[in-house]
């Protein structure tokens, strides 16, 4: 599936002749699953589904599986994950009443396992 090079937090992409810049598939498929997982939870109307609003758990008290299954949640509804292959998610406590994450997934169309960081 094609679709518009955007990442979190920034701006549409233009290429080298100013159009819009079309994501490749492993990158694209890793923006939307960044956008799912940063979009506040029941943040569209039409989709009360999408979304995780991990920012918005920034200060609240969530325990490790409850984090864990929310973001696997996510991967599971994101339909450039390939659902046959397993979904690894690995928390790590930073320290700081916090977590980092690291997210191991198989990109659907490719077929090539592919990884997210938050931290």
């Amino acid at each position: 599936m094609s679709c518009l090079s955007y990442e979190w937090g920034g701006d549409l992409q233009v290429d080298a002749s100013g159009a819009l810049r079309i994501a490749s598939n492993h990158d694209g498929v890793r923006q939307r699953l960044l956008r799912r997982l940063m979009t506040p939870q029941t943040g569209y109307i039409w989709q009360p589904d999408y979304g995780a609003g991990l920012p918005q758990k920034i200060g609240q008290i969530i325990t490790e599986a409850e984090l864990y299954a929310l973001i696997r949640s996510q991967c599971a509804l994101e339909a450039g994950i390939d659902q046959t292959q397993p979904v690894a998610v690995t928390l790590t406590d930073n320290g700081n009443s916090g977590f980092s994450c690291l997210i191991s997934y198989t990109d659907a169309q490719t077929n090539s396992v592919q990884a997210l960081t938050l931290t």
